[in-house]
């Protein structure tokens, strides 16, 4: 267990028993701006927390809504599910005073995944995914996402990955303060690529999306971290 002199925060790896805190970490990370993933009406428009407030009728199907939670207990059990069967899968929870505070997750490429990503970056098989992570609501300001980071890319160092990569949304402001601030960087590539814009690599599917990387040889081990 790692433990954190600031807000006695403790970073430990996932159990089972933590996962009813993390559904709802999670839920609340998706449910605004920029993903929006908080309800979803039967046609499959999916709509923020804001959204449907004053939500009459759908956007897409322009009927009245019928809405159902967009991640439920069941999808996010599976998302873990699948990032513990990946290789060298990462997962740590961060608690205060009991209770989960936010959690990581992630793991080295998957063969044949992200196929797109071997023609700029090349050989993926030495590098480590950052898939998820979030702090829950009433715990973010107090540092809780950046000791998280530090402590998975030390993990991620630990496996033999040469490198982390992530992908993130670029309207997300919060996240890209904090991968930015812990020396993760854009990936540039051809302007001819059709899958990105001002030469940065984008999501072929959503293109407000981007991919970052950053170097494990780069870590600098943190004082506010000590191992107990």
């Amino acid at each position: 267990m790692i433990v954190s002199r600031k807000n006695s925060v403790k970073i430990k790896p996932y159990e089972r028993r933590d996962f009813v805190q993390i559904a709802q970490i999670y839920k609340e990370a998706f449910a605004d701006y920029p993903w929006n993933e908080y309800k979803k009406c039967v046609c499959g428009q999916n709509y923020g927390r804001d959204e449907i407030r004053e939500l009459s009728l759908c956007k897409r199907c322009g009927n009245a809504p019928v809405l159902s939670d967009f991640w439920t207990p069941e999808n996010i059990s599976q998302d873990i599910d699948l990032a513990l069967k990946q290789r060298d899968p990462i997962l740590l929870i961060s608690s205060t005073q009991g209770a989960v505070a936010g959690f990581i997750w992630g793991y080295k490429f998957p063969v044949g995944k992200f196929e797109f990503l071997a023609d700029t970056l090349g050989d993926l098989s030495t590098r480590n995914y950052l898939d998820d992570i979030a702090v829950g609501l009433n715990m973010r300001r107090r540092g809780i996402g950046t000791i998280l980071c530090l402590e998975y890319l030390n993990k991620a160092a630990r496996t033999g990955a040469d490198s982390v990569v992530l992908r993130t949304d670029e309207r997300n402001k919060t996240s890209m303060a904090l991968f930015k601030n812990r020396g993760f960087n854009l990936i540039y590539i051809n302007l001819d690529v059709p899958s990105c814009k001002d030469g940065i690599l984008r999501d072929p599917e959503y293109n407000d999306r981007i991919y970052m990387v950053r170097q494990t040889e780069l870590l600098m081990a943190t004082k506010k971290i000590k191992r107990e």
